[in-house]
């Protein structure tokens, strides 16, 4: 897999981030399994949608998206957070990510 390097700018018409398809277009996910997969994720562990989408583009996406990427978009991402819900989804899935 290949990690996305270009910086790009937060586009400023994505005011509802609360919307999972605002966030994968923000993120640039094209896999349609990446929306699938997060919808499960989220479904099967309660956990932020945004971390499942993460999470979902890591099992699914071509190229990934680094930590410091990810921060240019979401300025309060914590990665101590992400690294938690991405544990206790791994635990709700018991530990198999592919659907």
């Amino acid at each position: 897999m290949l990690v996305k390097k270009v910086r790009r700018k937060k586009p400023k018409d994505y005011s509802d981030l609360s919307d999972p398809e605002v966030l994968f277009e923000l993120l640039e996910f094209k896999n349609p399994l990446t929306r699938i997969a997060a919808k499960i994720y989220q479904e099967k562990s309660s956990q932020p949608m945004l971390y499942c989408i993460i999470l979902a583009g890591k099992m699914y996406e071509e190229e990934l998206l680094s930590v410091g990427m990810i921060k240019t978009y979401f300025d309060d991402f914590d990665v101590e957070e992400y690294s938690q819900c991405e544990m206790n989804i791994f635990q709700s899935m018991r530990y198999c990510l592919y659907i």
